[in-house]
């Protein structure tokens, strides 16, 4: 416990002098060269930092860093990818119509099925309670619009205990649940320690549509609301500063945005390239973006040159960066800069 302020603050330097140098500086190597999904969920990094798990053409493949190995397995369908352990994946299947959560491990691929039905979402691991939390959602259309219902509950067993639900009806049609629920199965459902980000969607028939961002925990099921948010868009990804007590997302027009929970006063990034899904380090004050990453006190940037849309992934201990950019997935090192820095 006592090395890891110290493993941060090296991190936070070594950032801040990437920072200020060249993006030629930084290294990456190239994990998968196509076939990487672009979605929540399709990249998810191992507690201890060793490896990550991703979808590579509806197929699940597990990277090791360690030894730079890539294994696939192509007996499943993932659509959700969340680790119970460093050798356990928790993972949301598709089989047949319904979807199935299964733990399956690594050592000898054995799979313990936790969950099935039609109306799953995802299913990602709390490790702060350790257990499963489920969500599930159902849409129904309307000639005047639909209504949907999302609910969370911690799996036991196959005991499901629900400690979240809401309900909306709206005046449009939703064409897509997954769509609709990117900004709920992004990672600010790991965020805040252990807590769950929540960004609910809210239209009502005469005042301006807002998100209405909650945090949840999921151990009580108590809830808090952070902030409102007044923007005509449900799919608003977030990524939580537990640090600074700050989120940052998409505004509508695109460009990255911080607010700080419990204020109105939002921070608009404009020199930055528009994107869509931030990632903010977990011990510095760095954001991946589109693609760029952005120093939040000075506005200084890398263009690490990806697609506008592009995921990026922060390992736990922040010494690497995981980015699916137009079907490739790209691991940047940021403990080896410019290959003279190494700790």
């Amino acid at each position: 416990m006592k090395g890891k302020p110290k493993l941060f603050s090296n991190v936070i330097l070594l950032i801040l002098l990437l920072l200020s140098s060249s993006s030629n500086a930084v290294q990456r190597s190239v994990v998968v060269e196509k076939g990487a999904l672009v979605q929540p969920g399709s990249v998810a990094w191992s507690p201890n930092s060793k490896r990550l798990a991703l979808i590579v053409d509806h197929h699940l493949a597990v990277y090791d860093s360690s030894i730079s190995r890539l294994s696939t397995d192509n007996s499943l369908q993932p659509v959700f990818l969340s680790w119970a352990d460093n050798d356990t994946l928790l993972v949301t299947k598709q089989s047949g119509i319904a979807k199935e959560v299964v733990l399956l491990s690594l050592a000898d691929r054995t799979q313990k099925q936790l969950a099935t039905g039609t109306d799953i979402a995802a299913a990602l691991w709390s490790h702060e309670i350790s257990v499963a939390l489920l969500i599930r959602s159902w849409l129904k259309q309307h000639s005047f619009g639909s209504s949907l219902n999302v609910s969370i509950g911690r799996l036991s067993g196959l005991k499901e205990d629900v400690f979240f639900n809401w309900d909306q009806t709206l005046t449009f049609k939703v064409d897509e649940k997954r769509d609709f629920l990117s900004g709920w199965l992004y990672q600010n459902l790991t965020a805040l320690q252990g807590s769950l980000i929540i960004p609910e969607f809210h239209k009502p028939p005469v005042l301006q549509p807002y998100l209405m961002v909650k945090r949840v925990d999921p151990k009580t099921g108590n809830s808090e609301e952070l902030f409102r948010y007044e923007v005509n868009r449900s799919t608003v990804p977030f990524s939580w500063n537990r640090n600074s007590n700050k989120l940052a997302f998409p505004n509508p027009q695109g460009y990255l945005s911080v607010i700080k929970a419990g204020s109105t006063k939002e921070r608009v990034f404009d020199k930055v390239s528009p994107g869509h899904y931030p990632s903010w380090h977990p011990g510095a004050s760095v954001i991946f973006f589109g693609s760029h990453l952005v120093n939040v006190h000075n506005e200084t940037l890398v263009n690490l040159k990806l697609e506008k849309n592009s995921i990026g992934h922060w390992s736990p201990n922040g010494r690497s960066l995981a980015v699916v950019s137009n079907g490739a997935l790209y691991l940047y090192d940021i403990a080896v800069l410019g290959g003279y820095i190494d700790f």
